[in-house]
């Protein structure tokens, strides 16, 4: 993925910031134990001594959690994170679900269930202070109902980061309708079809979540098939920050 070098950069400064601890010169706070053989979901980097933070990635439709954090040269930026200063402070957690686009598959409000089950089972939000999710694609839409499930753990979320996140759906979703695709495309369609998406949206207001913790989002600036597969206005819809394009 090629924007992801200039991505975890910027991420860098925004977690600095949302921790308060020092910038890129900050110990790292024992060394970053990598998990070569572990399984998804699951902690890629877990520190040796434990820390206050963790960064929880979510990967978008037809991804996993590997491929979908991994550039054009081979690096996985979970573990390249790991080894940074910047992240001294912070585990690094790569949650992976099933995903596809035609066939039987978990619809969004499933798959949150699924997240609980696997975030629970590795106290995540039980041993650290601050939990900063990056999501891509559909996963920031998964992220936001696992939150609306889950609403005691709001206060532990400081900052939420979307790259293309569809909030108001994805035209190309509306399309492949036509097909017989699976319950995930159905809950990327527009909103003006779609009301899984118009729950979401008013729940997320409802409870306040727009207001108790920070939300960058990052649009598109490449078509692909001819158009943008989630269009500025979708991708930056439920922003608190100006987005970064």
């Amino acid at each position: 993925m090629r924007f992801l070098g200039t991505v975890f950069l910027l991420l860098g400064f925004l977690c600095t910031a949302c921790s308060g601890t020092p910038s890129p010169s900050s110990q790292i706070e024992g060394p970053a134990v990598h998990l070569p053989s572990v399984t998804l979901p699951g902690y890629v980097v877990k520190r040796a001594k434990k820390v206050t933070h963790v960064l929880v990635l979510v990967h978008g439709i037809t991804g996993d959690g590997k491929s979908s954090w991994t550039s054009q040269n081979g690096t996985y930026w979970p573990t390249l994170m790991g080894n940074d200063p910047t992240f001294g402070d912070f585990d690094i957690y790569v949650y992976e679900y099933p995903t596809r686009l035609f066939g039987e598959c978990l619809a969004i409000s499933d798959l949150t269930n699924n997240m609980r089950t696997h975030l629970r089972s590795d106290s995540v939000f039980e041993d650290h202070e601050q939990v900063v999710f990056l999501a891509h694609s559909m996963g920031g839409l998964v992220v936001r109902q696992f939150l609306l499930r889950n609403r005691e753990t709001i206060d532990k979320v400081p900052l939420l980061i979307f790259f293309a996140t569809p909030s108001a759906g994805s035209r190309k979703a509306n399309a492949a309708h036509l097909l017989p695709t699976c319950a995930q495309v159905e809950d990327l369609r527009t909103l003006d079809v779609n009301s899984y998406l118009k729950a979401q949206h008013s729940d997320w207001f409802s409870s306040g979540f727009q207001e108790r913790t920070t939300s960058y989002c990052a649009v598109e600036i490449e078509s692909s098939g001819g158009s943008l597969t989630v269009d500025r206005s979708s991708a930056t819809l439920l922003c608190t920050r100006d987005p970064l394009a």
